[in-house]
């Protein structure tokens, strides 16, 4: 074909071709409103059992086994003897679980039970398979998103009857205090082999009720409810340090946006309620700041 036929042609195919792309039809303008701030909020349906008449509502009724008898759409898959990894001599009530694949992580409310984990790949059969040590309460356990180090709190024990727990510390296990007050710290353990945790490093004197962990640029960090940003480095002569703290008293915890992408914070204190940016963990800046009017916390 001519090289003039073939230019002609050419030419006609992308005129026919444009003309859908630039044409007179007008584009939709583009959404004020991304994030859905103007359109009604969803509201759940009301469950079919009054779930407020199950539990106590006073704070200290939630240490109390018998307030915890009812449940409701669970049902019993297996069930884990965690007497068979511990000494006989062990003592304890079991409080936070996290779970990372088939792996959980079960801490203990008092004495030397610790934290547990426990195989999951069959849950019919759950399996304990070892524990790591404690000498006070660890209310919170919890895995870095790769599920190879776990962090758990230390907490001074106080002897109640109500719940039949001991005195205890943390300074006999892990040294921490120096002026023989109960202390607390957060504990840090490599379970990559769970069947043979390693402690990686102890920080003495942060919060340690409730903890949350993520990872930024490869670096693995660690909020506790204070709130202190702890960073992790194994390879360092302290492996954890704090490297920021923003306020914050009984909650923390950290995800990722889903339409930003950032990182942040969510912190609760008393009826306070906090967000902030961490996608620097070491240079957290305030997003938002609600209350006392907002009641907003216990996890």
């Amino acid at each position: 074909m001519p090289r003039a036929s073939t230019f002609l042609l050419t030419a006609m195919l992308l005129t026919v071709g444009l003309a859908g792309c630039i044409g007179s039809e007008e584009l939709d303008p583009q959404s004020t409103d991304p994030l859905g701030s103007e359109r009604p909020a969803f509201v759940p349906e009301a469950p079919e059992e009054d779930l407020m008449d199950m539990l106590p509502v006073m704070h200290a009724e939630h240490q109390n086994p018998e307030a915890h008898t009812q449940g409701v759409g669970f049902s019993v898959t297996g069930y884990a003897d965690m007497t068979g990894v511990h000494p006989m001599t062990s003592q304890g009530g079991w409080t936070e679980v996290d779970i990372h694949g088939d792996l959980a992580a079960v801490a203990s409310y008092y004495g030397d039970a610790g934290v547990t984990l426990v195989d999951l790949s069959d849950p019919a059969t759950p399996e304990p398979i070892s524990f790591v040590p404690s000498s006070g309460r660890d209310y919170d356990a919890r895995f870095s998103q790769d599920g190879t180090v776990l962090f758990f709190g230390c907490q001074p024990a106080e002897q109640s009857a109500a719940v039949g727990n001991q005195l205890g510390d943390c300074t006999p296990r892990y040294g921490l205090g120096s002026d023989g007050e109960p202390a607390s710290g957060l504990v840090a353990y490599d379970v990559s082999d769970p069947a043979d945790p390693e402690l990686i490093g102890v920080l003495d004197g942060v919060a340690t009720h409730n903890l949350w962990t993520y990872t930024v640029d490869g670096v693995v960090y660690a909020f506790t409810n204070g709130v202190e940003i702890v960073r992790l480095d194994p390879a360092a002569e302290e492996p954890l340090s704090i490297v920021a703290e923003v306020p914050g008293g009984h909650d923390a915890y950290v995800h990722a946006h889903p339409a930003t992408g950032d990182v942040l914070l969510y912190t609760t204190s008393g009826n306070t309620y906090a967000v902030f940016n961490v996608t620097d963990p070491e240079e957290p800046s305030l997003v938002l700041e609600a209350g006392p009017d907002v009641v907003a916390w216990h996890k």
